[in-house]
């Protein structure tokens, strides 16, 4: 029997949070709704006076959880390196921005956090002792355009294997295994005016490996509306997808 519990991200109704449809209360209702046990909460997204909880929003939280019956138990951790108008953060900066995330993840009761590559493996490692002292587990995401061994989750994982802690690891985002293009940017890109004959040779240059710049050039050359821009930038950056014959390999990488 699986252990499993099925939880939603807030993050799942950021648009209709974005657009005051929903506030924070109507995204725990409907995350009941949909039958979730718990839920992740995105600090930078829904607290106010992110990078500090307030003992107010701590309450609406316990008064949610008894009303709904369910809370936090992951916790979206910011890692942000150009808070800076000249200059990258330094890994000691990103480190101490990372524990004061950990920390308002200790008081919302949260046992998982979400941190993202921008947090170097080198302090990562450095997190290790902090993570174990909370008792939260820190797992680095696995966003696309990254895959479960690209040599950048590979030094994560040297890491993981060098601390031996229980209280590092990863966070998959299945999107990291999408084998086609993204269909909602992809209706939008229809909605805007661009000929769906012009979308697919995008994606058939995505595949083929061909860069943006060459792949932008040609489209433009066939004539494709301007607002194939914003796809085009989706299927090489944060959607992009890989051949279905390279799925299996990695699952197996997952694995």
């Amino acid at each position: 029997m699986s252990t499993i519990k099925i939880g939603a991200t807030l993050f799942c109704y950021g648009t209709e949070y974005a657009r005051y449809e929903y506030d924070f209360a109507e995204c725990v209702k409907q995350a009941a709704l949909a039958g979730a046990t718990g839920y992740e909460i995105v600090g930078t997204q829904m607290i106010p006076g992110y990078p500090n909880v307030s003992k107010d929003f701590l309450g609406l939280v316990q008064e949610l959880k008894a009303e709904y019956g369910i809370g936090p138990v992951g916790y979206g951790a910011n890692n942000d390196k150009g808070l800076m108008h000249d200059r990258n953060l330094t890994d000691d900066e990103m480190l101490a921005d990372t524990l004061i995330d950990l920390k308002t993840a200790h008081k919302l009761g949260c046992k998982v956090m979400r941190a993202q590559y921008m947090l170097s493996p080198e302090a990562f490692e450095r997190l290790a002792p902090y993570a174990e002292l909370y008792d939260i587990k820190v797992g680095i995401e696995i966003h696309n355009p990254e895959s479960p061994l690209s040599p950048l989750m590979k030094s994560y994982l040297d890491v993981i294997k060098k601390t031996n802690s229980k209280h590092l690891g990863f966070v998959p985002d299945f999107g990291c295994f999408a084998i086609a293009p993204n269909k909602a940017h992809w209706i939008k890109a229809l909605q805007a005016g661009v000929k769906e004959e012009h979308l697919q040779l995008a994606a058939d240059m995505r595949y083929q490996g061909v860069t943006l710049e060459q792949a932008r050039e040609k489209l433009m050359s066939a004539g494709a509306h301007p607002a194939i821009n914003a796809a085009l930038q989706g299927m090489y950056g944060f959607v992009q997808f890989k051949p279905k014959e390279e799925l299996p390999r990695m699952l197996e990488e997952l694995k």
